[in-house]
């Protein structure tokens, strides 16, 4: 029996370690990488030629998450969460920036909707659903 739980030990810490692989890390809050230009201003362009953006997402004031590193086709870049403040359930941004800041794509989750901004790559879409659900 101790056999069996030794090798359930071994492969929940398997496990754990493979979910960390991808998302390492506590970094800057949303509002702190806007101080540097090449974020705020990749991020800001994500909504330019939208059509029906809420209004709180080109420059969004509320309640976020530290950013963390994620792997995106072997390249690193910089993801977090984002939300509406005040009403922060139904509103939820997840956001993911090229390391260097010059690249953002995101999505909106408003209950079961969502809506992808900065024309995301597939695997970019992963990246970002992971965010999604470390967040």
């Amino acid at each position: 029996m101790s056999g069996l739980r030794s090798m359930m030990l071994g492969l929940s810490i398997l496990l754990a370690s493979a979910g960390l692989a991808n998302a390492q890390g506590s970094g800057p809050y949303l509002h702190d990488l806007f101080k540097k230009p090449p974020f705020k201003s990749s991020f800001q362009a994500m909504f330019r030629n939208e059509q029906n953006v809420d209004g709180w997402l080109p420059d969004p004031t509320g309640p976020a998450s530290p950013s963390k590193t994620y792997q995106t086709d072997g390249k690193p870049g910089i993801g977090g969460m984002v939300c509406k403040a005040h009403d922060c359930g139904a509103n939820t941004f997840f956001y993911l920036f090229s390391q260097d800041g010059s690249r953002a794509v995101g999505i909106l989750i408003k209950g079961k909707a969502q809506r992808w901004f900065g024309n995301p790559s597939p695997a970019e879409k992963n990246t970002l659903l992971q965010v999604a659900k470390s967040s």
